[in-house]
């Protein structure tokens, strides 16, 4: 079941009335002179809908997308959690005071995007882009290996999906190599060279092991 609210520290100001998009984080010239961290309120599901208009027939005439963020159900969530995300921040060791930035309206939240589900994986490739060894339908030799064939988004960073995406990819890529040297005949084989082993930099088994299972994503990335 998805979490009904994400609370997302981020180790920035968030300058929203200064900022060229609502959510950038360049309301300031470098260096910041604002010495802040911010808390990032996500709802992990609304009942918001909106719609997608075609003004033209035309390929190179992109459609109008009208999308309506909140309904009233998820705006009275909202305000809830926005003041519990207040009271985690106001009872933190780091500190400080609350700097009030306009954080909280209704027009200061909006839509969550980040393309995963985009070519989401599946069985039928009437619903789907991939199928569940990440090839895509109808096309041989070809997989895709990114956020974009989770099936459906959440309201997590998308970064140890991703990961894990990652290492099951190379596991099933590099399953599939071998089992075609294991067909070839001994005279179609070619010399194999079996590297030295090397364990990778980056992978799931290292942030485990360094900074434990349970660790937060912060964690994972300092560790990094």
């Amino acid at each position: 079941k998805r979490s009904d609210v994400v609370l997302t520290f981020v180790p920035a100001y968030q300058a929203l009335k200064s900022a060229p998009l609502q959510f950038s984080f360049q309301g300031e010239p470098w260096p910041l002179k604002t010495n802040a961290y911010t808390i990032l309120v996500t709802l992990g599901e609304t009942e918001a809908k909106g719609e997608v208009t075609f003004i033209s027939g035309a390929p190179d005439v992109s459609p109008v997308v009208t999308h309506e963020p909140l309904t009233h159900a998820d705006w009275e969530l909202a305000q809830e959690a926005v003041e519990f995300a207040m009271k985690v921040g106001n009872q933190s060791v780091l500190g400080g005071k609350f700097m009030d930035n306009g954080a909280g309206r209704r027009d200061a939240f909006s839509a969550l995007y980040d393309g995963r589900g985009s070519c989401r994986m599946g069985k039928d490739l009437k619903d789907s882009v991939v199928d569940y060894e990440l090839r895509v339908h109808g096309i041989k030799n070809l997989r895709i290996v990114d956020g974009s064939v989770i099936p459906q988004g959440s309201p997590y960073l998308a970064l140890p999906e991703v990961m894990a995406l990652a290492e099951r990819a190379a596991d099933l890529v590099l399953g599939e190599e071998e089992e075609v040297t294991e067909k070839k005949t001994p005279q179609e084989a070619s010399p194999v060279v079996t590297p030295a082993k090397v364990e990778s930099a980056f992978s799931i088994q290292m942030l485990q092991k360094t900074v434990g299972a349970r660790a937060a994503l912060m964690k994972m990335i300092f560790a990094m």
